[in-house]
């Protein structure tokens, strides 16, 4: 096994997100809506003025030919490369000129990540999506103008489907998915959407691991998510948090594949950036993934534990 392989971590199986910001209460939506009349079965239903989102595709980045990263400033901090909170890392500007973009994994991925394991790990994300492992889901909720609203609700959660894919082999559009409620969400409420524009955090979200027959989770916190919504009902964007290296590590050191994480274990902190402790060490390393998402049709059940039955 390529010593480098563990770097797979980076693909996001983001197979649910992080711990809930709010409840989904189904009878009634971020606007106190009543649902539509249940016509699913188990009386399902769908929100009202809601609009969902399944992502299809991601794509991890480097910093481009303008010297450019995007990402996120995921600390409210501008930090140079003497910058003992960011342990030394200089933060990037994005291409809007935004300063205090924190995407260290970016910063690496050109001359290291990418030209080993890239182009393996784009292929293994979208089979694992294509075949209904990968869900990750955004409803936009009380959305009474597409375009303008100034107070929307947005929930980042796994779904449950058996996707159909399209001739480009991507998700088809406007498919029936099922919010997985064994799985954590992001709730946020009071949000705007501006010209087609959402950008909303905190969100958390997991990620599942899987190296040599080595399954297990992490969590990828203190996150962001933006995108824009096109006029077809798809959008695109990027969503990015802080990865707890250590976290990862830990997990990996118990696997198959431990003298791998061992090998690579001064990689990792080499790049992370955020979260020191009291000696200054970081024990957090900043992410962010560009994405496409398809539209969809998010369908709830009055009660948590009502999962459909998909085989």
């Amino acid at each position: 096994m390529n010593p480098v392989l563990p770097l797979l971590f980076v693909i996001l199986s983001c197979m649910g997100c992080g711990e809930s910001s709010g409840t989904d209460n189904p009878a009634t939506d971020s606007k106190g809506e009543q649902p539509y009349e249940s016509y699913f079965e188990n009386d399902g239903y769908l929100k009202p003025n809601s609009r969902g989102l399944i992502i299809r595709n991601v794509q991890f980045f480097g910093e481009d030919e303008a010297g450019t990263i995007e990402g996120f400033d995921l600390d409210n901090r501008v930090s140079l490369d003497d910058d003992e909170i960011s342990c030394g890392h200089a933060d990037s500007v994005d291409s809007s000129g935004n300063q205090g973009i924190d995407n260290q994994l970016s910063a690496v991925w050109n001359n290291l990540i990418g030209p080993l394991v890239g182009e393996a790990t784009h292929a293994l994300i979208k089979g694992a999506i294509n075949e209904g492992r990968l869900l990750l889901g955004i409803e936009l909720t009380g959305v009474d103008d597409p375009l303008n609203d100034d107070d929307i609700g947005l929930m980042l959660f796994k779904g449950i489907a058996d996707p159909d894919v399209g001739t480009f082999g991507l998700l088809s559009p406007n498919q029936t998915y099922y919010v997985d409620t064994a799985e954590p969400k992001s709730v946020i409420e009071n949000i705007e959407i501006k010209d087609g524009f959402v950008e909303a955090g905190p969100v958390e979200f997991d990620i599942p691991i899987d190296i040599l027959n080595e399954y297990f989770i992490v969590t990828v916190a203190n996150g962001q998510i933006r995108f824009q919504m096109n006029e077809d009902g798809s959008a695109e964007g990027f969503i990015g948090g802080v990865l707890d290296v250590g976290a990862v590590l830990e997990e990996g050191y118990e696997t198959n594949a431990s003298a791998e994480f061992h090998l690579v274990t001064p990689l990792f902190y080499a790049n992370t950036d955020m979260w020191p402790n009291a000696d200054g060490e970081c024990r957090g390393m900043s992410v962010a993934i560009r994405f496409e998402a398809t539209p969809g049709f998010i369908v709830h059940y009055p009660q948590a534990e009502v999962v459909p039955d998909e085989g």
